[in-house]
């Protein structure tokens, strides 16, 4: 069995006599300044919104009207490919700013989905096909406008968010955005009880519409991406993609990113179905799951965060890639006749992969800002999002169409994928970029292929938030504002 090291330094268990006990979000919440702050609170506001119009309910709402499957995965990728659209955001964030983009984009996404409100005319006037379609055009819609604002959202970040904080940041806008999540979540499941109805879903729509305006009046009252993002010299604003796809360093990344991004998908997107239509979960059930995944991750971010900082995104990205592998192959043993496949083993799984998922979308994303150059960040923020895309778009239809051609093996075979994937992207990630720091000491001891159990400890070590790098101790004190030292 896997003991805590006691003889390495960097997993030394230190510091631990003079510890408080604190809720992570909010001690580390405090360590932000106000303007971030009140974007957090905007973030959190968007997620009720995004999560009742295009998030897993949606996915729910979908199969409950009948939609095929391989339409449904047609469905999750609307929001991936539609961020292609970003590339044409370039001038527009240069003359109007990041802010004035972001408003009207997330305004009038709420406003084209308000048609699928009047979906119980179209079902009893038609057959179910109609509302197949108007859930579909709805979404490609609300996706498409969303595309075009998000060119404003990682400008903006890069411009309020300090360099020695983008680890914890991003652990507080995860433990955030999870807390929030956990709330809809539970919310839906109250709402859509053990026998969904349309209506039922119809006003998990309202609320959605409804918060997503109020969320664009709180993007207003925010104090950032106020000015445009003049392109130097005079030069054209699609200098600022030339300048990002010279970065040879910031491109390879992106690519390597984007292929982690994939193996990733190719469980979260099966999931749903999975616990819907071959395990047999009513939607209530499935969303109390996804629920308490939600609270796992947002207890246990923090750590991953704070770990991020200290040792660079390239390890914890490979670490957290290491425990989603590990989740993936449980999935495939949850077969629907295994007596053992019930409620209280299928919650610790799911929760391990929302887990794991989670500290790895933090990593890279912490890693990503950290390559960032100030000179064309508008092109460096559209060309992570273009490249993210592609995985994120292509890999949910994959899902769909193997699902309905094979069905239960469609499904094992997404979760193999998906492990298969992830064990090679985490030893693939040792090639990324350092991000300035000095190598990693002890990196064999960290991720040994050929011993599982042992890099399960470690993960497991740090999302308990038991690694000495989680330790506040004084000669690491000024430890965060060393990541990233270098950067230009």
């Amino acid at each position: 069995m896997w003991e805590p090291p006691s003889t390495e330094k960097d997993f030394r268990p230190s510091g631990l006599k003079n510890t408080k006990m604190e809720i992570p979000v909010l001690s580390d919440l405090r360590r932000l300044d106000g303007r971030l702050q009140r974007l957090l609170v905007f973030s959190g506001t968007n997620v009720i919104s995004f999560q009742c119009l295009g998030g897993s309910i949606v996915i729910l709402f979908a199969r409950h009207i009948g939609m095929p499957v391989s339409w449904v995965g047609h469905l999750m990728a609307f929001h991936a490919v539609s961020t292609f659209l970003v590339m044409f955001t370039v001038p527009l964030v240069d003359r109007f700013g990041p802010k004035r983009i972001m408003m009207f984009a997330w305004g009038a996404r709420c406003l084209v989905v308000t048609p699928v409100l009047f979906m119980p005319f179209l079902v009893r006037a038609s057959d179910p096909r109609a509302g197949w379609i108007l859930l579909l055009v709805a979404t490609l819609m609300f996706s498409l406008i969303r595309g075009l604002g998000m060119g404003g959202w990682i400008p903006i970040l890069h411009e309020v968010v300090p360099r020695n904080r983008r680890g914890v940041y991003f652990s507080v806008e995860t433990g955030v955005i999870q807390s929030v999540n956990i709330l809809v979540s539970l919310m839906v499941a109250l709402v859509l009880g053990a026998h969904a109805t349309l209506a039922r879903f119809l006003n998990i729509y309202a609320i959605g519409i409804g918060t997503g305006l109020v969320s664009v009046y709180l993007l207003s009252r925010a104090r950032c991406g106020e000015k445009s993002a003049i392109p130097e010299h005079g030069k054209s604003s699609w200098q600022a993609y030339r300048t990002a796809f010279a970065d040879g360093a910031f491109v390879r990344y992106t690519l390597l990113a984007s292929l982690c991004l994939a193996s990733v998908i190719w469980l979260n997107s099966a999931i749903i179905l999975y616990l819907r239509d071959a395990l047999g979960f009513s939607d209530g059930t499935i969303m109390f799951l996804l629920a308490m995944g939600s609270l796992a991750v947002a207890i246990s971010i923090r750590a991953w965060g704070r770990y991020a900082d200290r040792n660079g995104s390239r390890q914890t990205t490979a670490l957290a890639l290491s425990g989603f592998g590990l989740a993936a192959l449980g999935w495939v043993f949850l077969h629907p006749a295994a007596p053992w496949t019930i409620l209280p083993v299928v919650l610790p799984v799911l929760c391990a992969g929302m887990l794991f998922s989670a500290a790895f979308v933090l990593s890279i994303n912490r890693g990503m800002l950290c390559l960032v150059r100030e000179k064309g960040r508008v092109g460096y923020a559209n060309l992570w999002i273009l490249g993210t895309a592609i995985a994120m778009g292509t890999t949910p239809i994959l899902v769909g169409q193997m699902i309905e051609g094979f069905g239960l093996w469609g499904f094992r075979s997404c979760f193999l994928i998906a492990c298969l994937g992830a064990a090679f992207c985490s030893v693939a990630c040792f090639s990324l970029p350092e991000e300035g720091k000095p190598p990693v000491p002890y990196l064999t001891a960290l991720l040994r292929p050929s011993h599982p159990l042992r890099t399960l400890g470690r993960v497991v070590w740090i999302t308990l938030g038991r690694d000495a790098s989680n330790q506040e101790t004084p000669d690491k004190t000024n430890a965060e504002e060393r990541t990233c030292a270098g950067e230009s």
